[in-house]
């Protein structure tokens, strides 16, 4: 089994323990990293999709400022890869 098939099973598995509750949020985790970079996500993590809101924690004030500054392009990337279903972002300070 390649590598890549691999990382398919697991999505498919992720969804499915997620069910349809949970399946934005799974999928938006899943895309974090590939729409913000690795630093920004390293430093990052979706908390919550509710509403068509996705909340982000962030680790410091600095890093919030830096995803705030690039908010509507995180916005777009988001909903070109998931089909618009983000209306908005909020940024807040959280340790894991």
């Amino acid at each position: 089994m390649s590598w890549h098939n691999a990382g398919r099973s697991v999505k498919s598995l992720l969804l499915r323990i997620a069910g349809d509750r949970y399946k934005d949020l799974v999928l938006f985790a899943l895309s974090w990293d590939r729409v913000v970079g690795s630093t920004l996500a390293e430093r990052s993590f979706i908390e919550r999709f509710h509403n068509h809101i996705l909340y982000v924690g962030v680790t410091n004030s600095i890093w919030l400022q830096e995803l705030y500054l690039n908010k509507h392009m995180i916005l777009d990337r988001l909903n070109r890869e998931h089909n618009n279903k983000i209306n908005d972002i909020v940024f807040f300070i959280k340790s894991e």
